[in-house]
């Protein structure tokens, strides 16, 4: 997970080369708004607003979180991420 911001130094970036330009609106992963904050979050190749990267399962913020996993395109805390995991409990197999 990274950290953005915008700076002039990141706008003089050739536009070819950029990944995530700030020349276009930015879209949220989450919640599909535009990103009009001076922060915004990466991961899963995706720019989100802090409070839209959440756990599938508990909502809880995975900015608050050492690591994020993801799954079937959804974000998960590493406690609601396991293959015998369902709806935070566990299966027996």
């Amino acid at each position: 997970m990274m950290v953005s911001t915008y700076t002039p130094a990141s706008a003089a970036m050739d536009q070819s080369t950029c990944s995530l330009c700030v020349y276009s609106p930015i879209t949220c992963g989450g919640c599909g708004g535009h990103i009009q904050d001076r922060f915004f979050l990466l991961a899963a190749g995706r720019a989100w607003h802090s409070v839209c990267l959440c756990c599938s399962v508990c909502h809880c913020e995975l900015q608050t979180q050492p690591s994020l996993f993801w799954r079937d395109g959804a974000p998960y805390c590493h406690l609601h991420y396991c293959r015998g995991c369902v709806m935070g409990t566990r299966r027996t197999l």
